[in-house]
C-alpha cells in the first residue's frame, strides 16, 4: 500500500501544539504507509499523540522523540519537514 496523500500540516500543528509540543517535524515517504513525526512530546503523551493524529487525519501515524533510536530521530530530521514552529 502506497500513500498517496499527505496529512494536512495544519491539523498536524494544532494537534501537536495540544500536546504541548515546541516543534514538530513530519516525514512522507511514498512507499510507506505510515507517517512519521518527530516531536518533543514527552514519551508518556506519544501513544496518546499519535492516537489523535490518527483519528483527526484517517492515516497512520508513527511518532517519535528525542529519546527514541537515534537513526530513527536523525532520519526524520535530515529529510522530513520542520513544521513547528512555524517559521514564516
Amino acid at each position: 500500500m502506497q500513500t498517496t496523500t499527505t496529512p494536512n500540516k495544519e491539523t498536524v500543528r494544532r494537534i501537536s501544539v495540544l500536546h504541548k509540543a515546541k516543534y514538530c517535524y513530519l516525514l512522507v515517504i511514498p512507499t510507506d504507509p505510515l507517517v512519521y513525526i518527530l516531536s518533543d512530546i514527552a514519551t508518556s503523551r506519544l501513544d496518546q499523540f499519535a492516537r489523535d493524529l490518527e483519528e483527526w487525519s484517517g492515516m497512520k501515524f508513527q511518532v517519535y522523540n528525542e529519546k527514541s533510536a537515534v537513526d530513527r530521530v536523525n532520519n526524520i530530521k535530515k529529510n522530513g519537514e520542520k513544521i513547528l514552529p512555524i517559521v514564516l
